[in-house]
């Protein structure tokens, strides 16, 4: 059995009013910190959140704002059939969800190592309880600090 997450990308940067939910995946397994929550966070350290490109070879992978960021996410975590999953978002303190762990990827701006916000959730419908909340680099920190047993299980 594996272990479920879900991801929301979700819109923070200075272009909008309000926040606006992007995308929202389910993954089947590999859900904890460790699996699916190391993944995003390698991700999302593995680029600049830029306003506009060039055409030329860059030194590091570019992400031309949250919608450009969203699609390459899903691009490199959809390995093949099955696992990923697109579906509708989920509200807030839904109590009708069976993901064991909840991701949210806050894009908040183009500030340099400031750009993405991630929190953690345990369960369902506790997105709002998070056990986590940070950049990505500071995730990395953390999830070394709090195993949650599951690579020996899974």
């Amino acid at each position: 059995m594996g272990t479920r997450s879900l991801t929301h990308v979700i819109d923070e940067s200075e272009f909008h009013e309000e926040p606006q939910h992007l995308l929202t995946f389910y993954t089947q397994y590999d859900g904890y910190p460790e699996g699916v929550g190391t993944d995003l966070a390698k991700f999302a350290m593995s680029g600049d959140l830029v306003n506009g490109y060039g055409l030329g070879e860059q030194e590091r992978r570019q992400f031309n704002g949250a919608g450009c960021f969203a699609a390459a996410l899903i691009a490199n975590q959809k390995q093949g059939v099955g696992n990923v999953y697109l579906q509708a978002p989920v509200l807030p303190g839904d109590p009708g969800g069976w993901q064991e762990y909840e991701y949210k990827i806050r894009v908040v701006g183009l500030e340099s190592g400031k750009s993405f916000i991630m929190e953690v959730s345990e369960g369902a419908g506790n997105s709002e309880d998070p056990i986590f909340v940070g950049t990505p680099e500071e995730f990395m920190e953390w999830v070394k600090t709090h195993p949650f047993g599951s690579l020996e299980g899974e």
